[in-house]
């Protein structure tokens, strides 16, 4: 059994991130620097993760 808590166990796989994807997140990243200071500005991978439940969520109707 491993050593880690539930709340620190892995929560999902990898997901590989192409060159030109990889620059329109870090376009929207700067975006939101310059056109809302006030907000928090999301990580890379917050930024993937709500992409691909977005995704799933979107076509998860058309594998049942």
């Amino acid at each position: 059994m491993s050593d880690k808590s539930k709340s620190a166990q892995d929560k999902g796989g990898t997901v590989h991130i192409d060159a030109e994807t990889m620059k329109k997140i870090e376009e929207y990243q700067a975006f939101i620097r310059k056109n809302h200071p006030e907000m928090p500005v999301p990580t890379k991978g917050q930024i993937v993760r709500s992409s691909v439940n977005y995704w799933h969520h979107q076509t998860l109707g058309a594998w049942v």
